[in-house]
């Protein structure tokens, strides 16, 4: 589509004084998304336009609660993503997700100081997790997601737009219909679950001709088959970006312990309630009964555990199964990315660590006084330091 086209102003409709404005700007043509949208406006519609990085969910915004009434108007690009976008693929074991992602996070920070990094990640619960887990690692992020109050997502928007904050973490609404500029790196904590999920996420840098850099973490070999599809889809080949495994594995026990404190500093706030309270204003949206459906969901979800455990334990076979298939078959094999990884065992282990031994560590971790936290950190710092000074060598 052309970036003009061949009407004037004064065909949408404009005043002769804001016809004259325009023209002593240099603004002769109006562009597609002004022709649809002006009109409108002058009638007293709402309008939402969307640029070629758009998408056709706009109306799914988290920040603003948009009629469904409004109007809506985007223009598709032909291109999946663009030539300026670095695209990288992280492998990690079933075990080390967040692990890998905060080594992944030291790295490019310490190359890339004040960069904006967005991180996606695909449940709500999952989104605030992983944030306070990152701030107790000294990642200081804002989360973006559905169950946050319209003020605190608004708040949380306008800190990493103003970069008081460089780390954002966000579920797929904050992928589209958000104008954020100058973000240097997305990363993908989980692949979404479809394909052009990730175009979204990764239009997210390397805007308006800037370059940037995306790295997806995939769970070897499970995520295969997914990056199969987006690279399908993109028509892009991923290329590794690599971290050290020594000092994954060295994190490895403190990762863990922060995100099980999270995950029980979570149920001490109310996000339980605000999925209640999410819950039940959608059955008064559907004109239902809120008590009875929260009865009927109660039994429901009795159901769904039996029946959860069951499919789980059905699913671990077939994933093995699958997994076994998958590091035999041709797309790995005849793939020199992933051959390495095919004869490592790491990606074969089962970590688990016992609750006792998680809740044993996580009160020890609150009695410790912020002195010791802090002499740690420093020790650990040093130690980073001088390992680099010897590699370099």
């Amino acid at each position: 589509m052309s970036l003009w086209t061949d009407k004037t102003f004064a065909d949408l409709g404009l005043s002769y004084w804001i016809t004259r404005q325009t023209e002593k700007l240099g603004l002769r043509r109006p562009t597609p998304i002004q022709v649809e949208c002006i009109p409108r406006i002058l009638q007293g519609q709402d309008c939402i336009g969307a640029a070629k990085t758009g998408s056709d969910f706009l109306k799914t915004s988290i920040v603003f609660p948009i009629a469904d009434s409004v109007f809506e108007w985007s223009e598709q690009s032909q291109v999946a993503t663009v030539e300026t976008l670095d695209q990288r693929y992280l492998l990690c074991a079933d075990y080390d997700r967040d692990t890998v992602l905060v080594e992944a996070l030291r790295k490019y920070r310490e190359e890339t100081e004040d960069a904006s990094i967005m991180i996606f990640t695909n449940s709500k619960k999952d989104c605030q997790i992983l944030s306070m887990s990152l701030n107790s690692f000294g990642f200081d992020n804002v989360c973006l997601h559905g169950f946050l109050r319209q003020r605190e997502r608004v708040a949380a928007l306008n800190k990493f737009k103003s970069k008081h904050v460089r780390i954002m973490i966000a579920t797929d609404v904050a992928s589209r219909g958000l104008d954020i500029h100058d973000v240097q790196l997305v990363v993908n904590h989980r692949l979404p679950k479809k394909p052009i999920e990730y175009i979204h996420r990764v239009g997210r840098t390397a805007r308006a001709g800037r370059s940037g850099m995306a790295i997806s973490i995939l769970r070897f070999p499970r995520d295969l088959e997914a990056l199969g599809e987006i690279e399908g889809l993109i028509n892009t080949k991923l290329t590794e970006y690599s971290v050290d495994d020594r000092l994954v594995q060295r994190i490895f026990m403190q990762v863990k312990v922060a995100r099980a404190e999270a995950e029980m500093n979570l149920d001490n706030k109310d996000f339980d309630e605000r999925q209640h309270k999410y819950r039940r204003l959608r059955w008064i949206q559907d004109g239902l009964d809120p008590d009875a459906m929260e009865a009927k969901w109660k039994e429901e979800m009795k159901e769904r555990e039996e029946a959860r455990r069951e499919r789980l334990r059905q699913e671990n076979e077939e994933r093995r199964r699958r997994d076994k298939q998958t590091i035999a078959s041709p797309s790995v094999t005849g793939d020199s990315r992933f051959q390495a990884a095919a004869t490592d065992k790491k990606f074969k282990k089962r970590k688990f660590i016992a609750p006792e031994k998680l809740n044993e560590l996580i009160e020890k971790r609150k009695t410790e006084p912020p002195e010791t936290k802090k002499a740690r950190s420093t020790i650990k710092d040093k130690k980073l330091v001088k390992k680099k000074s010897k590699m370099a060598k």
